[in-house]
């Protein structure tokens, strides 16, 4: 991105939507394992917003998150985000 943001940008942009594919997929799968309490579909859009989210952390660093302090980072993630994604995990679905 320093040297030559003109190759990347694109692949973070309007070419961004592989990238979007992939993380949503590595976000959706653990909670796949785990038999989540939402469907797929579901799972999938919460999935893609956190991908959403992250790259738009990636290419706007000014922010009122404390992005130097990792732990005081995830906090505020986890409170902000806790709310989106808790129904994945609330209650497993019944075995079929």
């Amino acid at each position: 991105m320093r040297t030559d943001p003109s190759t990347i940008l694109p692949f973070l942009t309007t070419k961004a939507g592989p990238l979007v594919a992939i993380t949503r997929q590595f976000l959706v799968t653990p909670g796949a394992r785990r038999r989540v309490a939402i469907s797929t579909e579901h799972a999938e859009q919460l999935a893609e917003i956190a991908a959403r989210l992250g790259l738009s952390f990636v290419l706007t660093r000014d922010t009122v998150f404390p992005v130097e302090d990792e732990l005081a980072l995830r906090a505020s993630l986890r409170r902000v985000l806790h709310p989106l994604v808790a129904a994945m995990f609330e209650s497993p679905l019944a075995e079929a």
